[in-house]
C-alpha cells in the first residue's frame, strides 16, 4: 500500500521530529479566543438584584406550572408583568 502524503501506515514510521511538528501545527496547541456566544453585559445592565414573593403552596404551584406552560423562569415572568404596567 502507498503512502499518500500526511498519511502513515504504521504508528511505527513516524518518527519524534515528525510528531513535533505535528503537534506543532496542530490547531489544538494555539487555540483563538472564540467570538462566539452571547456578549458580556455592562456592570450596569447586570441584574444583580434580589427580591422575594412569598406564596402558598397552591398558589406557587400555579405560577410554576403556567412559567412551566409558557417555558420561562418565574423572575422573567415578573418583570415581564412589572414591563406592562410601566413600573419598570
Amino acid at each position: 500500500m502507498p503512502i499518500v502524503k500526511n498519511q502513515f501506515v504504521n504508528m511505527d514510521d513516524v518518527g519524534e521530529e515528525s510528531t513535533k511538528k505535528i503537534m506543532k501545527d496542530a490547531a489544538l496547541t494555539e487555540k483563538k479566543k472564540s467570538n462566539a456566544g452571547r456578549k458580556k453585559k455592562s456592570e450596569g445592565d447586570r441584574a444583580t438584584e434580589m427580591m422575594a414573593v412569598y406564596f402558598t403552596p397552591e398558589q406557587k404551584d400555579i405560577v410554576q406550572a403556567y412559567c412551566d406552560k409558557i417555558s420561562i423562569p418565574f423572575s422573567t415572568l415578573t418583570k415581564q408583568f412589572l414591563s406592562e404596567k410601566g413600573i419598570l
